[in-house]
């Protein structure tokens, strides 16, 4: 009897250490490096240096620039510096890609970034634009990967100190590519950055 009760314990611990208040809940947080599919899409970055990190905001205070969006911040191990921002925000209206990214554009000024190239494109059948930018007040590169899809935009903000850059950013491409909506648009084509 002990010893059922021992093997019981022991098969169901797993369980009931992933136990979350919905049914998958702990699946789809952004500790487990898989999530937001509530949202639309999903993200992966299991398998990756990419490591939830709640305490650092990374080289730039993204909160107090876009409060209205929700979003997680990762460090990767390999590059200390680097930080990778997901956010979401829903949309109002008809929004499309170019009407959001245009108000992007008027605060990256306002901010101090001066845009070093912007590409539009399709990734994963989505259209999307990526904007490489660089601080003008802080020794920071950035590149920002915007996508518009089903009433919501998604914005993955890399960032790191601009001599490091280089290094990371083939890292923040290989998590961009890993964005799946639940929804492509029609004549979906696929792209890699």
């Amino acid at each position: 009897m002990v010893q059922k009760l021992i093997l019981a314990l022991g098969l169901l611990a797993p369980v009931f250490s992933t136990a979350a208040p919905f049914p998958g809940e702990s699946l789809l947080r952004p500790q487990s490096g898989r999530f937001w599919s509530q949202r639309g899409f999903t993200l992966g970055t299991s398998g990756t240096a990419w490591k939830l990190d709640e305490k650092i905001p990374g080289p730039l205070n993204w909160s107090e620039v876009h409060a209205q969006l929700e979003g997680v911040t990762y460090s990767h191990n390999q590059y200390p510096t680097a930080r990778l921002r997901v956010e979401v925000e829903d949309l109002k209206g008809k929004a499309t890609l170019e009407s959001y990214t245009k108000r992007w554009v008027k605060d990256y000024y306002q901010y101090g970034f001066k845009i070093l190239a912007n590409k539009p494109m399709k990734l994963n059948g989505v259209p999307t634009v990526v904007y490489d930018l660089l601080s003008r007040n802080q020794d920071v590169q950035i590149r920002q990967i915007i996508q518009v899809n089903q009433g919501r935009a998604v914005v993955l903000t890399c960032s790191d100190e601009r001599l490091n850059f280089a290094k990371s950013v083939p890292a923040c491409n290989a998590i961009a590519g890993k964005i799946e909506w639940k929804s492509v648009p029609a004549k979906a084509n696929k792209t890699r950055l």
